[in-house]
């Protein structure tokens, strides 16, 4: 898992509505309000997609995830973590 609550972006990707404290995204400085828009080389055109790419991995698994902040286009290595009960 990533660690984040995510939305719809009107103009495609998925905002980055809160960032769990100490979560994957988190560790990664990703900040609420970036939009992801690729998940290594998968497109992410929505929230769904973006959890449909990020189920395809397993914790502890690194994907690069590319997001805009402020109208500029970053990319960032994410270790993914896992379900907490």
């Amino acid at each position: 898992v990533l660690g984040v609550q995510l939305a719809d972006d009107p103009s495609g990707g998925a905002i980055l509505r809160s960032i769990t404290a100490g979560g994957a995204a988190a560790k990664a400085g990703l900040h609420a309000d970036d939009v992801v828009t690729k998940i290594d080389s998968s497109v992410v055109d929505d929230s769904n997609e973006l959890v449909a790419v990020i189920r395809g991995h397993r914790p502890g698994d690194i994907v690069t995830v590319h997001f805009t902040r402020g109208g500029s286009q970053q990319s960032v290595k994410v270790t993914l973590g896992g379900q907490t009960t």
